[in-house]
């Protein structure tokens, strides 16, 4: 059977919660800003606005630490190293925590510093407070949003996305529908909107901790053995996916500062929309990036290579069926999109329509350069990761949006589209000029690599076992490996098919043979069974004389 089939079906079922995930969580970030401007008006979006940085900030670190636990768990489980997985998931889930307390600490302590570098003291006293209330409270939670972020992307990677899925999003439905009453109903004014997102954030930090309750998945609590260095190894990889947010921040006040400059205030308004409305357009390849993390971090891990490589066609085949009847629609939308935001004089209603429309054209290549990076970071090449987040945040839009400023201020808005091309075209060229790294190659030999996928039919075993035999046989002068591997092989497909299995159809067993430099072989075996671990079964269940099973004898051998 071609492994190609089983690739796809591990993708497709993680796609949709994913996406859904993330699309919720775009439409509420949108009804935090609407709820806003219309409670509070001005005053109220200029707070939100001042304070986003630190979520910013918070990104830089929780994205940083989540992204590259989960990578390395991904890769640990891949090699079959399953208490060093869990041991990294412990020693991570402390930094997190230690990260957070320092957050929190920060914002108890420096509070007003921290206000006055964000630029608050600049507005009206009105903002200053409203930029007070909602940023102490947020900091103060900050092991709460930490968490959340953290559980979400190794409950991911141990193999629930569905619940991943499920609690962020009960988490963002719980945001909006507090922000209303809070707002609204009871009044509270800017303290609302912070108190339903911590409210949102716990609803699903409480939905991901149910995952670790459960006996049947991997991830347990245990107290770690501290590793700085480790854990400094793991967030350096996360980074290549988390500086892009420091990046964006930096370009976000040097945005609005040109913008001013150019545009006056209704410059600064409209590029608040089309980030809002970048939110719901991105979400689309975050999503699949949800789902391309995991599985290609678990293929690089089992050296296929091949299917790491299918799952990169996959995800841009899916943003483009799906992300493009979005961008058409916003295109032709525009102008309503700005009336729902508030603006609704003809000026800035034309001008909002125009910058909607060039991002529109930009988020294209924006997306396709996205899904690439998450790519490149789970397939171990964080350099080329880190090279497309620098150019897309900050590197290529800080220079084409001065460049238009001063050269062509009534084209200001064609820096979006300006940006994302020149950043595609830029690095991969770059990437081209290093050959080896642009086109991925396999860093191992692939004749010593053996993949097959089968179902539960006796032929496709025989055929199985016979295919490792001759495998072994070429790279082993071992017959007593051989024979073993052999063995091994068989008696876990056999067990995988008698025990787990329901039916002969639409169940698979995906087979990875390797053969190592020092003459051993490293075995990895997938299935798409909704739970069984062949290596479970207990020995006491032979002690009787009397136990005729010989699946159970055989994997007590094992």
């Amino acid at each position: 059977m071609d492994d190609r089939r089983f690739t796809d079906m591990m993708f497709m079922n993680a796609l949709v919660p994913s996406l859904v995930s993330y699309v919720g969580l775009a439409f509420g970030d949108i009804m935090d800003s609407l709820m806003a401007g219309s409670r509070l008006g001005e005053a109220g979006l200029s707070a939100i606005s001042v304070v986003t940085p630190i979520y910013m900030a918070f990104n830089v670190i929780d994205v940083g630490i989540g992204a590259g636990a989960s990578i390395k768990y991904d890769r640990l489980m891949g090699e079959g190293r399953e208490r060093e997985a869990v041991d990294h998931f412990n020693l991570m889930l402390m930094a997190v925590l230690l990260a957070s307390a320092a957050a929190a600490a920060g914002g108890y302590f420096f509070l007003p510093e921290i206000l006055s570098v964000l630029g608050a003291a600049l507005g009206t006293p009105e903002v200053y407070r409203m930029c007070a209330d909602y940023a102490g409270i947020l900091l103060r939670f900050a092991p709460l949003f930490f968490l959340n972020l953290y559980l979400y992307y190794m409950v991911r990677s141990d193999d629930n996305p569905r619940l991943a899925g499920c609690g962020l999003l009960a988490g963002t439905v719980t945001d909006i529908a507090l922000n209303y009453i809070f707002m609204f109903v009871m009044d509270m004014g800017i303290k609302g909107a912070i108190w339903s997102t911590v409210a949102g954030r716990a609803v699903s930090v409480g939905i991901f901790s149910t995952h670790l309750l459960a006996r049947r998945h991997i991830l347990r609590l245990r107290l770690p053995r501290p590793d700085p260095r480790e854990a400094l190894r793991s967030f350096g990889t996360g980074l290549a996916s988390s500086m892009q947010y420091a990046y964006q921040g930096l370009f976000w006040a040097a945005a609005n500062n040109i913008l001013m400059n150019v545009l006056g205030e209704t410059g600064v308004a409209v590029y608040g929309v089309v980030i809002n409305v970048s939110y719901v357009a991105m979400a689309i390849p975050d999503g699949i990036n949800g789902v391309i993390q995991p599985l290609v971090s678990t293929f690089t891990g089992e050296r296929n290579l091949a299917a790491a490589a299918r799952v990169r066609g996959l995800a841009l085949r899916c943003a483009a069926l799906i992300a493009l009847p979005i961008l058409v629609l916003i295109f032709y939308s525009a102008g309503w999109i700005c009336a729902a935001f508030g603006m609704s004089g003809a000026e800035s209603t034309r001008m909002g329509t125009e910058a909607l429309r060039f991002y529109c054209v930009g988020a294209v290549f924006g997306g396709y350069s996205l899904i690439n990076a998450c790519y490149f970071q789970s397939a171990e090449a964080e350099r080329c990761s880190a090279l497309i987040n620098l150019l897309r945040s900050i590197m290529i839009p800080l220079p084409v949006c001065g460049a238009l400023a001063a050269l062509a201020p009534g084209y200001l808005w064609l820096m979006f589209p300006l940006s994302e091309i020149i950043c595609a075209a830029v690095w991969r060229t770059v990437l081209r000029l290093r050959a080896g790294t642009a086109r991925h190659e396999n860093p191992y030999d692939p004749r010593r690599i053996y993949s097959r996928t089968i179902t539960g039919a006796a032929r496709d075993v025989g055929e199985l076992v016979s295919d490792v035999r001759e495998f072994c046989g070429r790279w082993s002068g071992d017959e007593r490996k051989t024979y073993k591997t052999m063995a091994v092989t068989e008696e876990i497909a056999a067990v995988i098919i008698g025990r787990a299995f329901k039916s002969d159809h639409g169940e698979f067993i995906s087979i990875s043979l390797i053969a190592m430099e020092d003459g051993n072989f490293h075995l990895h075996v997938r299935d798409n069974a909704n739970f069984f671990n062949p290596l479970d079964i207990r020995a006491h269940k032979i002690q009787d004389d009397s136990c005729d099973d010989l699946s159970v004898v055989g994997m007590f051998i094992i």
